[in-house]
């Protein structure tokens, strides 16, 4: 019998110790390659989550399993919902879309649109690895359509664009572009921007990378009027607290949502002035009140809303807005769903509107808006697929379902109903000028 060679044998078995030894330390010390082990095991899990995006056969990122009934409109209560066209944003069939609907869900007219299409080469788009791999990997959230049948929309941190009624491009905004577009009288628009930091920021103790979130307002054509720095107005005010408390890097504070206060509604917001912005930091549960030209924060409260969304300047003097109290779960099991809620800055008062209690089932973990009409309500319950109106006490008024197939749905981003005034448009084919 041939001896073992005992001084390979225990120059393998030490070597192997100390590969064993070393993948601890790089575990528990995250020390050099941990990054580009865990990097490639993330890139792996991500292909794995999205092959058949990748390979067009699902939009799976736009697909959730079907929490309620039907398809399209289910529900029209003729004299208790408030008549118009429903202007929805979201993923329909196989394509990010717009759609305008008539009570009886019919559709009016449609804006598909491809991100490929109106961003060929996505430069601004940092890091590069955010660059949406398909058409099915970009999502439009934030659209205002105008009388004209014209649409402004954005493609979430991709960029925003506007389209005319027939969907030709009239222009782009090459910058990430996010959540939401609020539209002036005068045309000009406010909206929200994302800078990527890589280097060393102007800011103590923030690292790099990080995401600025600012607003920006806008003119009829798209050009940068004003832009103003979240996290300059934190400093400035001494609220840097929210970001630390939070996180120092990445995603610093989420902003979803800017809302003019308009000079018909300042009467009813005494400690406010006209032109004051209402910004959203979902990240902080945080809203606050801000004069864009001093950047004196005049209000803000931190929840106990979570992770709210869009809120609404309203005539009397209130604040309504869209509370999603993630809580974690896929349905909202703990905190029993997403509520409408509204808050009197005066005395801080928080009163439950819709949702979280039995027979006024609601929730989705993100996104989510509402619009007021009168005292009826219209919420887009994302995840859900839904959009649905509820009159003063409740009671569903209309409702609209984004089937996919038997099991599920397609998400939805938004929904705002428009008188049929509104529009010059006479005729929505696309063979006659408006």
């Amino acid at each position: 019998m041939k001896k073992p060679n005992m001084p390979k044998i225990l120059f393998l078995l030490s070597s192997t110790m100390i590969v064993f030894t070393y993948g601890l330390v790089v575990g528990h010390y995250e020390v050099f390659p941990f990054s580009a082990i865990s990097n490639m095991k993330d890139t792996v899990k991500q292909v794995i989550a999205e092959k058949d995006t990748l390979l067009g056969l699902r939009p799976s990122e736009f697909i959730e399993p079907a929490r309620y009934e039907g398809s399209g409109v289910t529900r029209s209560l003729k004299g208790e919902a408030a008549p118009g066209y429903t202007f929805v944003t979201g993923f329909f069939d196989d394509s990010n879309e717009m759609r305008l609907v008539r009570m009886d869900g019919s559709v009016i007219n449609k804006w598909p649109v491809k991100f490929s299409e109106i961003f060929p080469d996505p430069k601004h788009i940092k890091p590069a690895k955010e660059i949406p791999k398909s058409d099915w990997n970009a999502s439009v959230h934030g659209s205002h359509l105008l009388p004209d049948g014209s649409v402004i929309f954005i493609f979430t941190y991709k960029g925003a664009a506007k389209i005319d009624r027939c969907g030709k491009l009239l222009w782009t905004i090459p910058r990430m572009i996010h959540h939401s577009i609020y539209m002036e009288g005068d045309g000009t628009f406010w909206t929200l921007g994302a800078n990527y930091i890589d280097k060393t920021p102007g800011y103590p103790h923030l690292q790099v990378p990080y995401i600025e979130d600012t607003v920006i307002k806008y003119s009829p054509a798209g050009k940068v009027l004003k832009e103003i720095s979240i996290v300059e107005i934190l400093f400035k005010n001494g609220l840097q607290g929210f970001i630390y408390r939070k996180s120092v890097n990445g995603d610093l504070t989420h902003l979803n949502d800017v809302e003019v206060l308009e000079p018909e509604m300042a009467a009813s917001y005494p400690q406010f002035s006209p032109g004051d912005l209402m910004l959203s930091m979902r990240k902080q549960d945080l809203v606050m009140v801000v004069d864009p030209e001093t950047l004196l924060v005049k209000w803000y409260q931190q929840g106990p809303w979570q992770g709210q969304h869009d809120p609404d300047f309203m005539p009397n003097g209130i604040i309504s807005m869209f509370s999603n109290n993630d809580d974690g779960t896929k349905y909202g099991k703990k905190f029993g769903g997403s509520t409408i809620v509204e808050i009197d800055p005066k005395t801080r008062k928080i009163t439950r509107r819709y949702g979280a209690i039995p027979g006024e089932p609601m929730y989705t973990l993100d996104r989510g808006k509402h619009q007021r009409l009168g005292d009826n309500i219209l919420i887009t319950e994302a995840r859900s697929g839904r959009v649905f109106e509820i009159d003063s006490k409740g009671k569903v008024v209309w409702d609209y379902i984004n089937r996919y197939d038997d099991k599920n749905v397609l998400t939805l981003t938004g929904a705002v109903r428009y008188p049929a005034s509104y529009f010059t448009v006479k005729d929505w084919s696309c063979n006659k000028e408006p």
